[in-house]
């Protein structure tokens, strides 16, 4: 499996960050909504702020989805998987970098129900950047 998917990064890295991040999205967020159901007040703030930004008149709304889509995830990338990826490798093995990284990228994006939702795709990010 490895060998396959070092192979993979190697020939297409892009290719295989898109429809791997796809993949893996898709998946985390299948599971986020079976876990919504069995714990509905797990992420009740996160949905009140998407139920405000929806209300938003169009062009706020435009204008805060590039940023949330496009600029927010670039500087995020930016920031963990260059700058504090090497500030990490400094101290520690590529692989307890990879960990700590992807543990940090996802705490940091508040709750425990975003924490779950991100750590796989931090994962597969961190793999595919070491």
């Amino acid at each position: 499996m490895m060998n396959w998917l070092n192979r993979k990064v190697t020939e297409s890295p892009y290719r295989l960050a898109v429809f791997g991040g796809a993949l893996i999205a898709a998946a985390a967020s299948l599971f986020m909504g079976i876990l919504r159901q069995w714990l509905p007040g797990l992420d009740s703030k996160g949905l009140e702020a998407i139920n405000a930004l929806l209300s938003a008149p169009p062009f706020i709304l435009m204008i805060v989805l590039f940023f949330l889509v496009i600029v927010s995830p670039i500087l995020e990338e930016l920031m963990f998987r260059k700058f504090l990826w090497w500030v990490s490798s400094l101290m520690f093995s590529q692989t307890t970098t990879l960990i700590v990284i992807s543990i940090l990228f996802s705490a940091l994006h508040g709750s425990l129900f975003h924490v779950i939702g991100l750590l796989p795709i931090s994962f597969f990010f961190g793999y595919l950047r070491m």
